[in-house]
């Protein structure tokens, strides 16, 4: 649009300018076609311009988007979506789980195969003001019931995968993602970290077994996430049951490389204490 735009201003103004030339051939032939062969050379210069200078020569004609400006107040204004979806998830968070002094913390009581007892893992989140929608998300999931009878099913070289696939299945529930991929710099994906598993993620949740700052933080495992600087969301850390999380990776895995457990760990519960 800004060729086009460019171009039949030039050209209205190129004969606008032959006609007057025209009309001066009689009086002084030679001077008029020196004018004539300078602007044909001006016209010749003009339609090769790069975009950013035919931009700058001429003004965009009406309706004429600006796309960088359109970015910017794009971005702008999910930024300014993202902080209200915090501060209401914060207020969301006090108003169904109560306000604490610290972190919330939760307590899982697995079943591993071919084990007559129980063991537990318990996993402190993160503080309500760094990952107020993750959090939220996750602890009503779990007052839901939704992690009783989930599983532990992937054992991959860098995280221990949960999915609750088959138990909202078994009930009726439908989980949408976590609405936005939350991050904060302050909780980065180190070993025995929680995260939310996929793009965009959740209900499925892994526990880092490696530093996984390249392999999930911003901008990683995709060409979307490189460009808007994504990452999983890392909402937690393991603070008891490091020795359940090793007893897990020594679990035997199905042949094809994706780390699928032969016989799954079994989520008994999940609580919020």
């Amino acid at each position: 649009l800004v060729r086009l735009g460019l171009m039949m201003t030039i050209g209205t103004a190129f004969i606008l300018l032959f006609l007057s030339l025209v009309r001066e051939t009689q009086a002084e032939p030679r001077h008029c076609t020196r004018r004539l062969q300078h602007c044909e050379q001006n016209l010749e210069q003009l339609q090769h311009l790069p975009a950013s200078e035919e931009r700058m020569a001429v003004a965009p004609p009406s309706g004429c988007v600006d796309e960088r400006h359109l970015a910017e107040l794009t971005k702008k204004r999910w930024e300014q979506t993202k902080t209200a979806l915090q501060a209401a998830s914060e207020v969301l968070l006090q108003k169904e789980f109560g306000a604490v002094i610290g972190n919330r913390s939760i307590a899982l009581r697995l079943k591993l195969p071919d084990e007559n007892s129980e063991r537990q893992l318990r996993i402190e989140l993160a503080p309500d003001v760094l990952m107020p929608v993750t959090v939220l998300y996750f602890l009503r999931q779990i007052k839901d019931g939704l992690w009783d009878g989930a599983i532990f099913h992937r054992n991959a070289a860098h995280v221990l995968q949960a999915s609750n696939q088959a138990v909202r299945a078994r009930k009726g529930a439908v989980i949408a993602s976590v609405p936005y991929q939350e991050y904060s710099s302050k909780l980065p994906h180190l070993p025995y970290t929680v995260g939310l598993a996929g793009r965009p993620g959740g209900p499925d949740w892994y526990i880092s077994t490696i530093d996984n700052s390249r392999n999930h933080g911003p901008g990683s495992q995709s060409a979307d996430a490189a460009l808007l600087n994504e990452a999983d969301p890392c909402f937690g850390r393991l603070v008891d049951g490091g020795d359940v999380i090793a007893a897990i990776q020594a679990l035997p895995t199905a042949p094809g490389g994706f780390g699928l457990l032969q016989k799954p760990v079994t989520i008994v519960s999940a609580t919020v204490i």
